[in-house]
């Protein structure tokens, strides 16, 4: 509810959905096969618009996975049928999307693998994307991608390192019709739009590193992410934002967590995010950016049995410790330093 002059706006949105699978799986020596059926009927009731909107979709996938050895290979065809009604018309769509990936032990015995995969899906804009007052969109159409992935994992100890795993992975995607919020009558109005093609690429690197213990009793874990990408505009070669960075979409973030572990009980964690520069509007001019920044956490967590089978858990956090002043999405700035503490009970 929203007052306002007229005595106030009331807008009501229900959605309900009913879901029903059914699936077969058999294995033949090196092969396993499945064939997998899903049903869902989905439907709304508002009084923003008339009618009530329904959908019912029938996802069909039929996959089979080859293991030999240090190769494994899996693949999949997925049949999306949908049906969507309003008050206006009915429309159907069908798509065939699919996956294809590879999954090689380079080493004996070591847990060093390559991986690779390609795979297109299709994605349906919700009931929320369609009719949510003011954002909603009607003349959205589905969104189709295409992704190829390249990558390496692995996981190894040492006297050093209970478990260090890492994995690193490039990618490249083509997006057909992507569906995005836009500003539209002002920064404070927003609505979904379809993008008519947008390229992503890039590079994912992470890394988790678990300490054997240190004077027997204490540990340090260690996580860090990474992330560069770059998703660019390719619709209109003749307009200038051809080519250039999605608006609200940061080339680089980073986080880094380390927690040193005092004993079973007592840990501390230090947390740093880095979020990149990003801009506010298609046209990637300095007027539009938003700058990056660099967030600190601090915190505690204490654990210890109460009572038999009765656990207490006690966290307390320090968060934006400098006291950054930022925005994500401009005119709207994000919160200062502020104090977080949480006292649960597991039985």
């Amino acid at each position: 509810y929203f007052p306002n002059s007229t005595g106030g706006i009331k807008n009501t949105y229900k959605q309900s959905s009913t879901f029903v699978s059914a699936g077969l799986i058999r294995a033949i020596k090196s092969f396993a096969f499945f064939l997998i059926t899903d049903l869902e009927y989905g439907t709304l009731t508002t009084n923003v618009i008339k009618g009530a909107p329904d959908r019912m979709v029938n996802y069909t996938v039929l996959g089979t996975k080859f293991t030999k050895g240090r190769l494994v290979l899996d693949g999949n065809l997925l049949s999306t049928l949908v049906r969507d009604q309003n008050q206006q018309d009915v429309t159907v769509r069908q798509k065939i999307t699919g996956f294809v990936g590879l999954n090689y032990q380079l080493l004996k015995g070591k847990d060093v693998y390559v991986k690779s995969s390609y795979k297109s899906s299709y994605r349906l804009p919700t009931f929320s994307d369609l009719y949510y007052n003011n954002i909603g969109n009607k003349e959205l159409v589905p969104e189709t991608s295409r992704q190829l992935n390249l990558g390496v994992t692995g996981v190894f100890k040492s006297k050093w390192a209970k478990q260090l795993y890492y994995s690193v992975n490039t990618y490249y995607g083509e997006i057909e019709e992507k569906i995005i919020a836009v500003p539209t009558q002002n920064l404070f109005v927003w609505s979904m739009q379809n993008i008519g093609k947008v390229t992503n690429y890039g590079t994912e690197l992470s890394i988790l590193y678990k300490s054997n213990p240190i004077f027997k009793k204490y540990g340090l874990d260690i996580n860090y992410a990474y992330t560069l990408q770059f998703v660019k505009d390719r619709s209109d070669e003749s307009s200038t934002t051809f080519d250039k960075q999605i608006f609200y979409t940061p080339q680089e973030i980073i986080n880094l967590r380390v927690t040193p572990h005092i004993n079973s009980h007592l840990s501390f964690y230090w947390n740093m995010q880095f979020i990149g520069h990003q801009f506010y509007l298609p046209e990637n001019t300095y007027d539009n950016l938003i700058q990056a920044v660099t967030l600190h956490e601090i915190g505690l967590n204490f654990k210890t049995e109460v009572k038999k089978k009765v656990q207490l858990i006690y966290q307390l956090s320090v968060r934006n410790v400098t006291n950054e002043q930022y925005q994500l999405v401009r005119s709207f700035p994000m919160q200062g330093r502020s104090f977080w503490s949480s006292l649960i009970f597991i039985i």
